[in-house]
């Protein structure tokens, strides 16, 4: 029976809010894009879901939503367990 949940949204338990400045950079670059590809925060607020969309449809990526969900969420998870710190 679980009796409470600790949810760590402003990196309380895991100082994680700095990987995002880098996370679209860092996934153009796995995927060969262009650097310049997208503009300063133009992923701030945007969803993974909608970051997928914007990547098939500005660098025509042949890849579903699916995909992209995929390799971002494999992404994440490389850097949640080697660079994440408690």
């Amino acid at each position: 029976m679980i009796k409470g949940v600790i949810l760590d949204g402003d990196g309380t338990i895991l100082d994680s809010m700095q990987i995002w400045d880098s996370f679209a950079q860092e996934c153009l670059e796995d995927l060969g894009l262009p650097e310049d590809g997208l503009k300063p925060g133009e992923l701030e607020n945007a969803s993974l879901k909608d970051a997928a969309k914007l990547f098939i449809e500005r660098f025509g990526l042949q890849k579903t939503e699916e995909e992209m969900l995929a390799f971002f969420l494999a992404k994440l998870r490389s850097i949640y367990a080697n660079e994440i710190r408690m």
